[in-house]
């Protein structure tokens, strides 16, 4: 059995080192963590791009016409799908992004609204910050005028 002074001496150099494999662990994990958020918030910025795109290529009532994109490739938007399958904690993202992509009923532009939400709630921001249904989406920007005259 150590002596006291043997046991002192073994705290002064064991204390530090479970505190240095203890500091190391909860870093890694951390950065697990880190990495995975990431995969995450890539993932869900991956679909509005997808859905953007998929809008711009639509006719949409009320809109004259469209900025147009280059459509979707299909191939994406299933890695996208697959992507948001894979990291997303709820189904409330799949299930907006499969309807902002008109696999759920009708289409209209405040689906994108139901996405965003659904993704700020996945990623830990928060409540909404915009529920503008009737102008969710810029299918256009006016084009600036250039003659204004100066008084």
């Amino acid at each position: 059995m150590p002596t006291l002074i043997e046991a002192t001496e073994i705290l002064k150099w064991a204390v530090p080192l479970i505190g240095a494999v203890g500091a190391w662990l909860a870093n890694e994990r951390w950065k697990r963590g880190e990495a995975r958020r990431e995969i995450k918030r890539r993932a869900c910025l991956d679909a509005l791009r997808i859905v953007d795109s998929f809008h711009s290529n639509l006719t949409w009532n009320g809109v004259s016409s469209t900025e147009r994109q280059a459509p979707p490739d299909v191939q994406r938007a299933r890695e996208v799908y697959n992507e948001l399958c894979v990291v997303c904690e709820s189904s409330a993202v799949l299930e907006a992004y499969k309807a902002c992509l008109g696999f759920r009923g009708e289409l209209n532009m405040g689906l994108v609204v139901d996405l965003r939400n659904a993704i700020r709630k996945e990623l830990g921001f928060g409540k909404p910050v915009d529920d503008d249904r009737d102008k969710a989406w810029i299918a256009r920007l006016n084009r600036p005028d250039n003659e204004k005259t100066e008084k």
